[in-house]
């Protein structure tokens, strides 16, 4: 863990009440700028499984396509889905947001390959 997110995940936490896709895509790109993506341990044995690894999962978030808009599910949490292709490989990465006083963080809930991906 970096040093930024080990700073910013001990900050308040913030309750969002409504995140639109400019929001969503400005998170992520704040995250991939400032390091704050948190990889789930659920999303690292997915990975594993399918042979995805950081640097793939980093460059299909790079490339911003949401194909699921962001909703929030009934505990309040936020989430929505960004697909991509790297490595001859389409890869889908459902993530969340961690939204703190000193930052948000972008969590990587899984991530799965596509078959048929284009």
């Amino acid at each position: 863990m970096t040093d930024k997110l080990d700073l910013v995940r001990k900050s308040e936490k913030v309750e969002i009440l409504n995140i639109t896709k400019q929001d969503a895509e400005g998170y992520l790109k704040a995250a991939l700028d400032d390091d704050l993506l948190f990889i789930s341990s659920h999303a690292r044995d997915e990975m594993a499984d399918d042979n995805i690894n950081e640097i793939q999962i980093r460059a299909v978030l790079k490339q911003n396509r949401m194909v699921e808009e962001p909703i929030r599910d009934a505990y309040g949490r936020w989430s929505c889905k960004f697909e991509g292709r790297h490595s001859g490989q389409g890869i889908g990465i459902p993530v969340g947001f961690d939204t703190r006083v000193d930052g948000t963080i972008v969590v990587i809930i899984t991530a799965f390959t596509l078959n048929n991906y284009r």
